[in-house]
């Protein structure tokens, strides 16, 4: 048994494990607030994955100004040449 006398550093380490109780009958109340966060959770997926598209879109088309910009550069460099 657990001994109060013994000092912190020598105190047996105790696993507590917690035991879930299913209820039978779950009050409209936490229905509700499952619901809700079920709802959160999707729509939190959701953005998460639009965040992700948009991320990919983004680099696509700064990729793309890069060469353009890249493009025009080298043909002003050109034109600027022949003159």
């Amino acid at each position: 048994m657990y001994n109060h006398s013994l000092s912190q550093e020598s105190q047996p380490c105790f696993k507590v494990s917690r035991v879930h109780v299913k209820p039978t009958r779950k009050s409209n109340s936490s229905v509700t607030m499952e619901l809700m966060n079920l709802k959160l959770f999707l729509e939190n997926h959701q953005m998460m994955d639009e965040n992700e598209r948009l991320r990919q879109k983004a680099l696509f088309l700064h990729q793309e100004n890069q060469n353009l910009l890249s493009e025009m550069k080298k043909k002003q460099l050109k034109l600027s040449c022949e003159h």
